[in-house]
């Protein structure tokens, strides 16, 4: 159902009738806002933005409601103070390099294991890339989490 709509109400008793009402729906979800006015190529951390109550049924372009989705991420262009922050309106900086020396890391109920390990793609923070264990040889996927970090992923 689109955020513009009509319903249909009808009476069947002995004068039956029915009438078309238009209506509007409105869904309010948490989303992240632009606390202040941000240059074009801002980096963004969890402090450029705040969690309001908004519409989204008719944001088309969609909404962001956990800063951990965009911190580290660059703006395409200025946004001004109080818009909602859409992926559109994002584009992930490449931090890890293919052929980069980098840590990996497991974390896994309450153990913490790290080894070195070479990136085999670039990525953005969050983003899923290939790597190397220096030691095995082995190829993993895992989280680019900084830099100099990434998360191998543990089921």
């Amino acid at each position: 159902m689109s955020s513009r709509t009509a319903i249909g109400v009808r009476c069947n008793g002995s004068r039956p009738w029915k009438v078309y009402v238009p209506v509007d729906v409105v869904v309010t979800e948490q989303v992240l806002v632009t606390k202040k006015t941000l240059p074009r190529d801002h980096i963004l951390t969890a402090d450029d933005v705040v969690a309001e109550s908004r519409n989204v049924s008719r944001l088309l372009g969609g909404y962001i409601a956990d800063p951990a989705n965009l911190v580290g991420q660059r703006l395409k262009h200025q946004i001004m103070g109080g818009k909602v922050v859409t992926p559109s309106m994002l584009v992930a900086d490449t931090v890890v390099k293919r052929g980069q020396s980098v840590t990996l890391m497991v974390q896994n109920d309450g153990l913490n294991i790290t080894m070195r390990g070479k990136a085999l793609m670039d990525g953005a923070i969050n983003q899923r890339i290939r790597v190397e264990n220096s030691v095995s040889q082995r190829v993993v996927e895992g989280l680019v989490r900084s830099p100099e970090y990434v998360e191998i992923l543990v089921h």
